[in-house]
């Protein structure tokens, strides 16, 4: 599927938010594509280091300041999201590599 290209070549380039994005409509069209279960799920195992700039700007934007707290619990969020993205991949494919190292 052309979006699940999209999101690996996004994903190369580092470009974490196009990725993300690409992957989520992949899924849209098929979703059972394990391969962008997969790619989905490691794209949010791994947050981008613009994350936590993106979330202090947000910050600044709206006047309070984000501690590192805050920011952990967002991490802690992705992980979580991660986790149940390769579970879901598991399901449909229980052998599927990718998902079986990602998983843990």
């Amino acid at each position: 599927n052309s979006y699940f290209q999209k999101a690996l070549c996004h994903s190369v380039k580092e470009e974490h938010g196009a990725a993300e994005n690409a992957f989520q409509a992949a899924l849209r069209l098929d979703p059972e594509h394990v391969e962008s279960l997969t790619g989905l799920a490691g794209l949010l195992s791994q947050p981008p280091a613009s994350l936590e700039m993106n979330h202090s700007q947000a910050g600044v934007a709206m006047g309070v300041e984000l501690d590192g707290s805050h920011e952990d619990m967002l991490a802690l969020e992705r992980l979580n999201r991660a986790h149940s993205v390769f579970q879901r991949a598991l399901k449909i494919v229980p052998t599927f590599v990718p998902a079986l190292c990602g998983n843990g």
